[in-house]
């Protein structure tokens, strides 16, 4: 068996998996790395120093351990569950359902209030409850009905 530049131990906590980073390895892998862009990509043609730099970047910066534990840290520090996130959507699914069904069985108190604090005129109630009654009316959902 070679050597390997990282091994993988098990965390105490949560049995989460962790790298051990072998410095030597990453610097052997990153020599053999940039000796390799070098062959591929010459510095001294013009046409090949743009890609010779993007991969040189992309591939063999990350092989060092300093860089590996920042970008860990990084990731680990900003990962959200998407089980808060899903739990924050619903939350907010309910209340905007709930506050619909509740303006809707409580509208004409609603509107009364409005009138009152002088927030919407007597003409404007009158629009909304004609408006709310029609449309009751043409779905067939009249209050007494209901009741």
């Amino acid at each position: 068996m070679g050597s390997t530049s990282a091994k993988t131990a098990r965390g105490q906590a949560g049995g989460v998996a962790r790298t051990v980073c072998d410095r030597g390895a990453m610097e052997r892998a990153g020599a053999t790395c940039e000796d390799a862009m070098r062959r591929c990509f010459p510095l001294d043609r013009a046409d090949s120093r743009i890609s010779h730099a993007r991969l040189t970047r992309d591939f063999c910066r990350p092989l060092d351990c300093r860089i590996r534990a920042a970008q860990l840290s990084a990731l680990q520090g900003r990962a959200t569950p998407v089980v808060v996130l899903a739990v924050l959507i619903l939350f907010a699914c309910v209340a905007a359902f709930s506050c619909t069904v509740f303006c809707v069985n409580e509208s004409e108190d609603i509107f009364q209030a409005l009138k009152d604090c002088g927030l919407a005129g007597a003409d404007l109630a009158k629009t909304w409850t004609r408006a709310r009654n029609g449309v009751r009316e043409r779905l067939g959902c009249d209050r007494i009905k209901g009741v």
